[in-house]
Formats: structure tokens, sequence, C-alpha cells
């Protein structure tokens, strides 16, 4: 089945964008909208290319989503931090 999906492109980059955004506001409710769609532009920025569509569900999309959440907590950790001073 993913063989099929390997000569599929992946969602367009805006909805990529999208979903990654839903993903993480699943899991992560009381992330700001704002900053997270900033965070979102950064990684993918910095990911490039999402693969074939099999690549996207199989790593490309877990991976974004876990580095988004990864570069928000560093962010949220460094504000608290520096308010406690």
């Amino acid at each position: 089945m993913m063989d099929a999906y390997s000569y599929i492109d992946p969602p367009s980059e805006r909805e990529a964008k999208e979903i990654v955004f839903q993903d993480v506001t699943k899991e992560h409710p009381t992330f700001d909208a704002a900053h997270l769609r900033i965070a979102i532009n950064t990684e993918f920025e910095r990911f490039g290319a999402l693969g074939s569509m099999a690549g996207w569900l199989a790593f490309s999309r877990a991976k974004l989503g876990a580095n988004v959440v990864n570069n928000m907590t560093q962010v949220i950790d460094i504000v608290v931090h520096s308010q406690a001073m």
C-alpha cells in the first residue's frame, strides 16, 4: 500500500502547515495560535521537502509536529524562566 503512495505528491505546503497546526493544537490546546503558526513557518523553512505522500505519512508529518512542539516548549521555558528572575 505505501508503495502506491510513494508516487503521489504530499499535501501542498499550505495544507501541510494546517495539518501540523491541527495536530499540535489537539495535543497542546494552550499554545498561542499566532506563536504556533510562527513556529510552524520557521520549522517548514528549516525542514525542506516533504517527500512523497508515503514520506509525509510515515515521517514528515510526525517529525514536523514534534519539532514544532519542541520549539514551542523551549520558548515557553525561556519566557517562564526570564519572568522568574
